[in-house]
């Protein structure tokens, strides 16, 4: 994870998010939703930060469970992990434009999934951070904690006692 939000996180960005609070470091909640309506070519239809992650978790999940996604090998995702993730962005996504055929948005966002999660430059991106927290982790800092945002409610709570 970069602790510098780009302005723009790419699928690769949202595939090796491991928490919601490290998708929370990417970026704005609006900004996260567009760039991953834009990479997908589907409208997100998420309204919270735990919809999107929960999104995110499952896309991660369905991806992981498939060794053929997993490898470097030029041949497709078996048809099984393709229904999974059709099924998963059917769930939390619509279509961005009304000429726009369903089954080809779909396929589409199907292929630019699997492609971030062939990637080796953003799996070795992942294994250098992954690799890094755990070696900073050994000189007693832990790089995976994130200070977690405070709801006005806490804030207004703490400045009443005073």
């Amino acid at each position: 994870m970069n602790p510098t939000a780009s302005p723009s996180p790419t699928v690769a960005d949202f595939l090796s998010v491991d928490t919601p609070s490290e998708l929370r470091m990417l970026g704005h909640f609006n900004v996260l939703k567009a760039s991953l309506s834009a990479a997908l070519g589907l409208t997100v239809a998420t309204r919270s930060w735990d919809a999107l992650y929960a999104l995110v978790s499952d896309i991660q999940t369905t991806i992981k469970s498939d060794p053929s996604i997993r490898s470097t090998a030029p041949y497709p995702a078996s048809e099984a992990v393709r229904s999974k993730l059709s099924t998963v962005l059917m769930s939390a996504t619509s279509v961005k434009g009304p000429l726009v055929n369903y089954d080809a948005a779909l396929a589409h966002a199907v292929i630019q999934l699997v492609a971030a999660a062939r990637d080796p430059a953003a799996r070795f991106q992942a294994s250098r951070t992954r690799n890094f927290q755990h070696s900073s982790r050994l000189e007693g800092i832990d790089m995976r904690k994130a200070k977690p945002a405070e709801s006005l409610q806490t804030v207004l709570n703490r400045y009443r006692k005073r």
